[in-house]
């Protein structure tokens, strides 16, 4: 009995892709654990994606991050679905059509094939009924009278050989008309089919990246929300000194600039401390 794969294996095979660099694909995430259909595995992808992710503490940037991951999200999965399904439902309706066509086109070559043996048998019954008429006349003037009879239903069977045989040969042009025109139409079909499945790539290739895209974001918002805390638990460090008297501000050395203390540049993001090197005297 085959083994189902569960939420939890296919969590770990994306954390397993994720630390070694690779991007957690379907194809990837399959080769990882070697078994599951795709089905199983774009449904499981979808449950995990779907899952509550770790947001920053900070009320304000909580609430804008929770906003910005919820529209670029809904919006990738939705143009993502939309696409997809409608490249399903396109895919479907030209595989029935060709299903269709392939049938028709399987009758009416049968049908050929049996106007083709009943006209091979009326041309045989021809040729009989002229050799009968040949050794009639030879029989002499004794079978006469036997010869004008096998005359008479001669030329009656050749006249209705000759009217079922143009009939036939009509029916066999008409059909031979039907089957090259089911033969373009199969083409054309095929042709369709072939461009359906490129589309679809297409879009599975946008749906990717729209991911990816709605990815990137959410790692420059989890990167400001990480500044914006550090931002405040400074400026809360600052407002926890108290004011000094203006003797003790002037007794004050002056700061070395060198000192290990955090400074913003001219776009207010912290910038990295400098730490300067004390020889011993």
């Amino acid at each position: 009995m085959k083994q189902l794969v569960t939420k939890e294996e296919v969590a770990s095979a994306i954390e397993r892709l994720t630390t070694s660099g690779q991007k957690p694909t379907l194809a990837a995430i399959h080769a990882t654990l070697g078994r599951g259909s795709m089905t199983t595995l774009v449904r499981l992808k979808a449950e995990l994606e779907q899952s509550p992710v770790e947001q920053p503490e900070a009320p304000e940037v909580l609430d804008h991050f929770r906003s910005i991951w919820t529209t670029a999200k809904s919006a990738g999965r939705s143009e993502r679905d939309e696409e997809l399904n409608r490249s399903a439902e396109n895919l479907a309706a030209v595989l029935t059509d060709n299903d269709k066509l392939e049938s028709a086109h399987a009758g009416i070559t049968a049908r050929l094939a049996e106007v083709e043996a009943q006209r091979d048998s009326l041309v045989a019954q021809l040729a009989e009924s002229n050799h009968a008429a040949t050794a009639a006349r030879a029989a002499g003037e004794t079978h006469a009278s036997a010869l004008a009879a096998a005359l008479t239903r001669i030329n009656q069977l050749t006249g209705v050989a000759v009217e079922t045989q143009d009939k036939l040969q009509q029916s066999i042009n008409s059909l031979r008309d039907d089957n090259r025109e089911l033969l373009i139409t199969h083409a054309t079909l095929t042709a369709k089919l072939e461009a359906a499945y490129q589309a679809e790539a297409e879009q599975r290739t946008q749906a990717r990246r729209s991911y990816d895209t709605s990815e990137r974001l959410r790692s420059d918002l989890l990167e400001v929300s990480a500044r914006l805390r550090v931002a405040e638990t400074d400026a809360a460090k600052a407002q926890s000194h108290k004011p000094e008297s203006r003797s003790s501000r002037r007794s004050r050395p002056v700061p070395n600039p060198n000192a290990e203390n955090p400074t913003t540049d001219q776009a207010g993001q912290i910038a990295p401390t400098a730490k300067v090197n004390r020889r011993k005297p």
